[in-house]
């Protein structure tokens, strides 16, 4: 997560049993946490959009 000048102040992750998470699964669950990640940076004033896109 960023702050409002784009420094990195926090991290953010998903926890669980690796037999749990399937390939397949994954990239959908990757774009969850970094679209989370965002919302979060953006309550601390992180304006760049392209955290969520990629």
């Amino acid at each position: 997560m960023f702050d409002h000048k784009g420094y990195i102040i926090a991290g953010i992750s998903v926890a669980g049993l690796e037999v749990n998470y399937e390939k397949e699964l994954l990239p959908p669950l990757v774009k969850k946490v970094k679209c989370a990640a965002l919302e979060i940076s953006w309550k601390f004033g992180y304006t760049d959009k392209q955290l969520c896109l990629g």
